[in-house]
C-alpha cells in the first residue's frame, strides 16, 4: 500500500478526461428521447422502449466485464489501460447513434425501431464498458476516504460543467441546419470531441491500490455481491429516489412546450412575449439544471463526510419533496409573468438535488468495495464498479420510461410541426416534472432506512481494512 499523495496533475487529467465523458453523455442522455420522437418521428413509447431495452441488455453483460477486469494486469494497472482505447470506439457509436433514417428516406416505422435500437444499443455498450474503468480509478487512486472523494467530487462537478455544452449548442444547430442534420452534426462534434478528450484521463493519473490476485469464481463473485446488503439496499433506494431525474428529462418537452413561443420570442402565461428568445430557452433550462446540479455535486461531499451516506439520503430527499410539491401548488401558469421566472428557479434546485443523488452512486461504490473486502478478503473494484454502473443502467431508464409512460398515455403528438400541444399534455409534462420526483423521493427513503454501514461499525471495517493492506505491504 503506497503513501504517496494524489497529485494535482492526477486530478486534472482525470478532470479533463470527466469533462469529455460529459460532452458525451449530456448530449445523448438529454436529447435521446426527443431525437427518437421529433426527429425520427416514432412515438414517444417506442423511444422509450428503445432507450430502456438497451440499458437492460447491456445492464447484463457489465459485471462480466469488471470481474475481467479485476484480475487483469498491466504496467499501467488493471483499468487505466481500457480508458485509452474504449474512448475511442465510444467517439465512433456515438456519432453513428444520431445517424437519423429520415435522411436516406426510410419512412417505415418498424425499420426505424431497428435501426434506431441497434444504434443506441452500440453506444449504451461502449459507453458504459468506458464508465466501468473510469470510475473504477477513483477507487484505486488511494486508499485515502478524502483523496477518493475528492476525486470523485472533481470528476462530478466536471462532468456537469461539460454537460452544458451541448445544451447551449445544440438548440443553435438544430436551428442552422434542422432537426435531422443539426442531430448528426452534434453527434459527430460530442462524440469525436467528448470521446478524444475522454481518452486524457488514461495519461497522468496513477493507480496506488495494486493489488493482484488470482481469477476468482463467477459463483464467488455474484456471492459477494448478493450478501453486500449496503449496496443492495441502498442502490434499492437510489433506484426507486431515480424519479428525481424525470426533471431534467422532461426539461426538453418542458422547455419547447409549455410556454409556447410567437415571432422568436417565448410566451408568459397570459400571452405576452417575454425577453427571452425562443432557441435559448431550452439551453436556459438546462443550464440552469447543469449550474443546480454542479452546486450538489460540490456541496454534497462536505455533507457525506460530516453525517454520512444514509443521513445525506435522508436530508437531500427531505428537501426535494418539498422543493417539488411546492412547485406543483405554485403551478406553471398561475402567475402571470412571475410563474416563469419560478419554474426557472425551480430547475436550478432541482437540479442541486439531483447533482446530490448522482454524488451518492459515486460514493456508494468504493463504500462496498471496502465492505466486501473486508468481509471476504478479496478486493473486487472492478465487479462492484461494473455492479454500480449497472444499477446505474436501471436507475437511469426509470425516469426515461415513466416520462416516455406518462406523454403517451397524455396524447404526445409527435408529427406536430409548431410548439404547441393540448393541455392535456402540458399538464402531464409538469406533473413529470414535480409530482414525479416528490413520489419517488419519498418512497426511496423506506430502503435507504436499512444501510448499515454507518458510525462505529463503518469505522471499525475501514481500521481494520487498513491494517490488513499494511500487513501486506510489509
Amino acid at each position: 500500500m503506497s503513501k504517496n499523495p494524489v497529485k494535482k496533475s492526477e486530478y486534472l487529467s482525470y478532470g479533463v478526461g470527466s469533462f469529455g465523458k460529459g460532452l458525451v453523455d449530456s448530449f445523448v442522455s438529454l436529447f435521446a428521447l426527443i431525437y427518437f420522437t421529433d426527429t425520427v418521428r416514432l412515438s414517444p413509447v417506442w423511444g422509450g422502449v428503445i432507450i430502456t431495452l438497451s440499458k437492460v441488455v447491456v445492464m447484463l453483460l457489465l459485471p462480466f466485464a469488471g470481474m475481467k477486469m479485476d484480475v487483469g494486469k498491466s504496467k499501467y494497472g488493471r483499468f487505466r489501460p481500457y480508458l485509452f482505447w474504449l474512448s475511442f470506439v465510444v467517439a465512433v457509436v456515438t456519432a453513428a447513434c444520431f445517424v437519423s433514417p429520415t435522411l436516406y428516406g426510410l419512412e417505415n416505422e418498424a425499420a426505424k425501431v431497428v435501426l434506431c435500437f441497434a444504434a443506441y444499443l452500440l453506444w449504451e455498450a461502449a459507453y458504459n464498458l468506458h464508465d466501468v474503468p473510469f470510475w473504477s480509478l477513483a477507487s484505486v487512486v488511494s486508499d485515502q476516504e478524502g483523496d477518493r472523494s475528492s476525486f470523485l467530487a472533481v470528476a462530478d462537478v466536471v462532468t456537469t460543467i461539460a454537460g452544458a455544452v451541448p445544451v447551449v449548442a445544440v438548440p443553435f444547430l438544430l436551428e442552422s441546419f434542422g432537426n435531422e442534420y443539426g442531430f448528426l452534426y452534434g453527434g459527430l462534434i460530442f462524440g469525436f470531441g467528448g470521446g478524444v478528450v475522454a481518452s486524457v484521463a488514461f495519461f497522468g493519473t496513477r493507480e496506488r491500490i495494486t493489488v493482484h490476485q488470482e481469477k476468482v469464481s463467477l459463483k464467488d463473485n455474484f456471492k459477494a455481491i448478493a450478501t453486500t446488503k449496503p449496496m443492495i439496499v441502498f442502490d434499492l433506494a437510489l433506484l426507486i429516489g431515480a424519479t428525481v431525474f424525470a426533471a431534467s428529462e422532461i426539461s426538453t418537452y418542458a422547455g419547447k412546450y409549455l410556454y409556447g413561443s410567437a415571432d422568436g420570442q417565448v410566451l408568459y402565461p397570459d400571452g405576452t412575449k417575454s425577453f427571452l428568445p425562443s432557441e435559448l430557452m431550452l439551453p436556459v433550462m438546462i443550464g440552469l439544471i447543469g449550474a443546480g446540479t454542479a452546486v450538489g455535486d460540490a456541496l454534497f461531499p462536505a455533507v457525506f463526510k460530516k453525517v454520512g451516506l444514509k443521513k445525506a439520503y435522508f436530508v437531500f430527499s427531505s428537501v426535494g419533496i418539498a422543493l417539488c410539491v411546492a412547485m406543483f401548488f405554485l403551478g406553471y401558469d398561475r402567475w402571470n409573468k412571475a410563474s416563469l421566472f419560478i419554474f426557472l428557479a425551480y430547475y436550478f434546485l432541482i437540479g442541486a438535488i439531483g447533482g446530490t443523488f448522482d454524488s451518492m452512486k459515486s460514493n456508494l461504490i468504493p463504500e462496498c468495495a471496502d465492505y466486501s473486502e473486508w468481509k471476504t478478503g478479496v478486493r473486487r473494484d472492478g465487479t462492484f464498479f461494473s455492479t454500480q454502473v449497472m444499477v446505474s443502467q436501471l436507475i437511469e431508464s426509470v425516469p426515461i420510461l415513466v416520462v416516455a409512460v406518462i406523454l403517451q398515455a397524455c396524447g404526445y403528438n409527435e408529427t406536430e410541426a409548431a410548439l404547441t400541444q393540448p393541455p392535456v399534455v402540458k399538464n402531464g409534462i409538469f406533473i413529470a416534472a414535480t409530482l414525479v420526483p416528490a413520489v419517488g423521493m419519498c418512497l426511496g427513503m423506506i430502503p435507504a432506512a436499512f444501510y448499515t454501514f454507518t458510525g462505529k461499525f463503518r469505522e471499525k471495517v475501514k481500521s481494520e481494512l487498513s491494517a490488513k493492506r499494511e500487513e501486506k505491504a510489509i
